[in-house]
């Protein structure tokens, strides 16, 4: 292959690439702009955070097609806040039955309600943007409701990980 024809390949592919990286320039803008809109959409059907310690905060992120919390979650939420958590539930279903936000009340700081964007990981920045943990505030917990359990005393964990003074650790 000639100089010539090589160089307009080069040239070619050189077009290509700045076409195809402003396409996807202009997908994430779309992107940002949504999850903009959606840091502000979201409903608080319930609180009582204000009153809290906060000095350890789980935002736990929750979603179901069908608007139901299942006993697995309720019995995750009781133990949570056994441990002295202020919890800030997040959900992302299309609806959550009335029946589920009294018995909810029981177990959390409040509630959020929220648009399907974005998954666990915008949920807890929902979350911690509405509820935000203040200088009082000892440890963060971010948890969703695909974990079953817990099946032993999370205080066996939390003790372990403090005995390691980690700044951050995970299941």
């Amino acid at each position: 292959m000639g100089i010539i024809k090589k160089v307009n390949r080069i040239i070619r592919d050189y077009e290509r690439s700045k076409r195809h990286a402003r396409r996807l320039a202009q997908e994430l803008e779309k992107e940002r702009q949504i999850l903009d809109r959606e840091m502000t959409s979201f409903q608080v059907p319930w609180t009582k955070f204000d009153t809290c310690s906060k000095k350890r905060i789980c935002y736990f992120s929750s979603f179901d097609a069908d608007g139901i919390i299942d006993d697995y979650v309720f019995f995750h939420l009781k133990a949570l806040k056994e441990m002295g958590m202020d919890i800030v539930f997040i959900s992302t279903s299309p609806f959550i039955e009335a029946r589920y936000l009294e018995i909810l009340k029981d177990h959390v700081a409040a509630i959020i309600h929220r648009n399907n964007v974005g998954l666990d990981f915008f949920s807890w920045k929902v979350g911690i943007h509405a509820f935000p943990f203040e200088k009082v505030t000892e440890q963060v917990f971010l948890v969703n409701d695909s974990v079953y359990g817990p099946l032993f005393p999370i205080w066996t964990v939390l003790t372990e990980m403090a005995d390691r003074n980690l700044d951050v650790w995970g299941i």
